[in-house]
Parts: structure tokens; C-alpha cells; sequence
């Protein structure tokens, strides 16, 4: 519950002391013993509250991150490209991300997208790095490994393998050639499907 209340309030935060048991409860192993079910209501809960990014601000600083989404955890300290992302650091531009899609009253599958988009990142060999080519296929083995672990319903699993996979190519689209334009869309399904791309939120 305190990690919904972090994402609630903006002023938030977690007395010394407490985020001291937290660590404990962490290494005792309380973690690896909750059911996905409530770990999934837990995150979703925080997603969809006015500050998410607080939520797992404290998940990280008690540790509990690394064993919830050990996939997001390690986006933390892996560089972008100064140009495209100022902030540098993937996950705080994931964090950014999130916030925004909480203050764009986005919903709960978009939300999730927004958190799930860069994964492929932290996949990047360091010699490659700060540039991530291939991230967007790269990210949606772990993705489906979270989706799987943590039972996701199917609307935000779904939504997030779509962005994941294309969310580079997509925000691309109005520079590409009209044959590469028609070859994208049918990749995507989305002459076939149209919703598909509906859902695709912007400014990842």
C-alpha cells in the first residue's frame, strides 16, 4: 500500500527508519514470495495514480524493483543519445515518460506501454553505447517474459509488445518514402487492422 501512497502524493516519502525494514524485508526474501497477482494489482494501482514515477523510486531505493522487474531496474544508469534525450539515463526517461502519460490522463494499458517501451535497452552492448540500435525487437523478449511472469492482462500486453516492436519506425513515418510507408503498415497489420496504431501513445 505504501508504494500506491508514494505514487499518490507528491509529497511523498519514506521515513529513514522504514525504507531501512523495507531493505530487510527485501533481503529476507518477503519479495520473491508475493503472488503475481498482487504484484501486478500493486503496479497497476501505482500506474494509474497522479505521480507514478514515485512509486518506483521507492521500489528501487528499498531494492524491491530488482525483484519485481529486474528488466526495468537495470535501465537505471544506461546512457541515450544527448540529442535525442537530454536527460541521458534510460530510466529516467522512462520515468519521465510515465508521468507524462499520468498527466495526459492516459489509461492503464498506455501507461503500461509507456513504462515497458525502452527495455531493449538495457540490452545494449556497452561498446554500442550510448547508441541503441535494434533496441525496439530487442525489447519484447523480456517484455513477454514480464507479461508471463506477472500475468498481464492481454489489453496492456498486447498494446505494449505492439510500441515495443515499432515504436522507432512508427514516430518515423511521415519521413518515409511511400513504398517504405505501405511496407511499415503492413508489417504493423494496421491497413488490415487500423486500431492497431490508435493506441500508440506519443513522445516516447
Amino acid at each position: 500500500m505504501w508504494r500506491v501512497f508514494s505514487a499518490r502524493l507528491a509529497d511523498f516519502s519514506v521515513a529513514p527508519e522504514t525504507l531501512i525494514l523495507m531493505r530487510q524485508m527485501v533481503d529476507a526474501g518477503e519479495v520473491d514470495a508475493l503472488v503475481a497477482e498482487r504484484v501486478w494489482q500493486e503496479l497497476a494501482k501505482g500506474l494509474m495514480e497522479v505521480r507514478p514515477s514515485r512509486m518506483f523510486e521507492v521500489l528501487r531505493a528499498c531494492g524491491a524493483l530488482q525483484k519485481i522487474l529486474p528488466e526495468l531496474d537495470r535501465l537505471w544508469g544506461v546512457p541515450q543519445p544527448e540529442h535525442h534525450h537530454p536527460e541521458i539515463d534510460t530510466g529516467v526517461h522512462v520515468m519521465m515518460v510515465i508521468d507524462y502519460a499520468a498527466a495526459q490522463d492516459f489509461s492503464l494499458p498506455i501507461r503500461f506501454v509507456a513504462l515497458m517501451h525502452d527495455l531493449g535497452k538495457g540490452t545494449t552492448s556497452s561498446a554500442l553505447l550510448p547508441k541503441h540500435i535494434g533496441h525496439e525487437q530487442r525489447g519484447v523478449t523480456p517484455l513477454k517474459d514480464i507479461c508471463k511472469r506477472l500475468r498481464v492482462p492481454n489489453d496492456c500486453k498486447e498494446l505494449a509488445v505492439l510500441v515495443a516492436r515499432f515504436h522507432g519506425k512508427l514516430f518515423q513515418a511521415l519521413q518515409m518514402r511511400p513504398s517504405t510507408l505501405l511496407e511499415f503498415l503492413i508489417e504493423l497489420d494496421a491497413i488490415r487492422q487500423p486500431e492497431k496504431i490508435q493506441g500508440f501513445p506519443q513522445g516516447l
